[in-house]
């Protein structure tokens, strides 16, 4: 599967072998598989490795610190 996301035109288009998929940016279904992409993307690079907090390597997103803080305060 190939997932191609152009911004100009606001597509997402996902090709599974011989069948091509356009999705709006603006939906439900072309968000899900740009997300898909990105989530993907950003395991293979190891992304979550490269951030720390309070000077201690985390393995998370800082997304899910920010989350995880807002409990702790609340």
């Amino acid at each position: 599967m190939i997932t191609t996301i152009d911004e100009e035109r606001g597509e997402v288009i996902v090709k599974t072998g011989e069948t091509e998929i356009r999705y709006s940016l603006s939906t439900a279904e072309g968000f899900a598989a740009a997300s898909k992409a990105w989530v993907r993307a950003t395991w293979d690079s190891k992304y979550v490795y490269s951030f720390a907090w309070m000077g201690r390597p985390i393995i998370q997103l800082p997304e899910d610190m920010v989350r995880l803080q807002e409990v702790i305060w609340d």
